[in-house]
């Protein structure tokens, strides 16, 4: 009988022993989440030439598990801080994927990024330059590397995206609404390797004609 208490307070411990951890650590999360969202929002509006708004946000425990996600609600990317035009990107919902021991020693290391419910507008100008590599483009130097947001992808997913490609310069129109898109990605010494899997809906319009492609379902997989 002795030794099946003891079995069962192993067991017990190596369930709850996590569990309590990841709790804890959620908690951290909780707490800094107001830091986290507010930095980066200065960062990307500082070093960037476009302008971010966030509307709100909450801590989304499971969506991209085993990372804790910072969900962003209804956000917007404008191509310059005048936000002259309409936004490029316009979603409900993003979520950032962290992996909570790297925030508990003060890295910021983005590892998942999911974009929900929304539009992406990408706009070729008249000159060749694109509004989304504008608005990323920077602004200044980074002045402290360390304290800074930094991107260590593995994954970027897109759930229910309309995204519409503009070219100023003729009347040629791609319109494609992505169900979902789950892109993985994975690297070595020499190559960054890329699995993607995607579902989605296309138009090509030229001068408002659909003849290229109307209604066309595509059902693409990659492998790495």
């Amino acid at each position: 009988m002795k030794r099946k208490k003891i079995w069962k307070r192993i067991l017990l411990s190596v369930v709850l022993i996590p569990v309590i951890l990841f709790g804890v650590l959620v908690a951290v999360l909780y707490w800094k989440q107001d830091t986290i969202v507010q930095q980066l929002i200065d960062t990307a509006n500082r070093d960037f030439a476009g302008e971010l708004e966030i509307q709100d946000s909450h801590i989304s425990p499971f969506t991209n598990f085993p990372y804790v996600s910072i969900d962003l609600d209804h956000v917007k990317i404008y191509e310059n801080k005048n936000k002259t035009g309409a936004a490029l990107l316009e979603v409900a919902d993003v979520y950032l994927g962290f992996d909570l021991l790297t925030i508990i020693q003060g890295k910021m290391d983005i590892k998942v990024i999911r974009v929900k419910d929304g539009a992406i507008k990408l706009v070729q100008h008249a000159d060749g330059s694109f509004n989304i590599t504008n608005a990323l483009s920077g602004k200044e130097e980074v002045s402290d590397p360390a304290a800074e947001f930094h991107l260590d992808i593995k994954a970027i997913e897109l759930n229910n995206v309309h995204v519409l490609k503009i070219n100023e310069s003729d009347s040629l129109l791609i319109d494609a609404f992505i169900q979902d898109a789950q892109s993985r990605f994975k690297a070595d010494q020499n190559h960054v390797l890329v699995k993607l899997d995607t579902r989605f809906e296309m138009n090509v319009l030229l001068n408002g004609d659909t003849t290229f492609a109307k209604h066309k379902h595509f059902d693409l997989h990659t492998h790495s």
